[in-house]
């Protein structure tokens, strides 16, 4: 009877055993499976991140040099002359006048150019139009004449701005209003 015992407890227990040890063999094999699945996941977006951070740091090497100003150098001296040059005739030694006889010379200020209301275009409000200016670009023609390159450096470095310049096809927006053509603008980009 001990065998026939011991071989129904063994039958009893491999019943139960048996598919739970299954059960969790797939349990096993799915969170295995989760996680090699999210794995290669996160690998694609940071290669991703990496390649648009490539692109961007590309874009803005780009733009350094394309605005990078040659260093200037003076011409050289003429030569001096072989004959002896005669000197100019003696200054009249008049009475010297008091500097507080004098007007001071008044500064006159350089008149700063005219900027464009950046506002004016979709999807630009005064923050962005502000960004741009403490970058140097004020104007519309300024802003129309970048090329593709230039206008992807220049969004690479607006911070919170970033990718607005595409979105809003602000560079086309800026080129119809550098030229005027206020009727073509709003036939694409809506009423001003």
């Amino acid at each position: 009877m001990d065998q026939e015992s011991t071989s129904s407890a063994t039958a009893t227990s491999n019943a139960l055993i048996g598919p739970l040890t299954i059960v969790h063999l797939v349990l096993i094999a799915l969170l295995g499976l989760a996680v090699i699945v999210a794995v290669i996941l996160v690998a694609r977006i940071r290669a991703r991140a990496a390649r648009q951070r490539s692109a961007a740091e590309e874009a803005s090497e780009r733009l350094a040099e394309i605005h990078e100003v040659a260093p200037v150098t003076a011409p050289p001296p003429p030569p001096l002359a072989d004959t002896p040059v005669v000197a100019a005739a003696p200054l009249d030694a008049a009475p010297a006048t008091l500097a507080g006889d004098m007007e001071p010379a008044r500064e006159v200020p350089a008149a700063p150019a005219q900027a464009d209301d950046l506002t004016r275009m979709k999807g630009v409000g005064p923050k962005l139009a502000a960004t741009l200016a403490g970058f140097g670009y004020t104007r519309f023609q300024q802003i129309g004449a970048l090329s593709q390159i230039e206008a992807d450096a220049l969004d690479a470095q607006l911070g919170a701005f970033r990718g607005r310049l595409a979105r809003d096809r602000v560079v086309e927006q800026a080129r119809y209003l550098a030229k005027g053509d206020v009727e073509a603008f709003e036939s694409v980009f809506g009423k001003l």
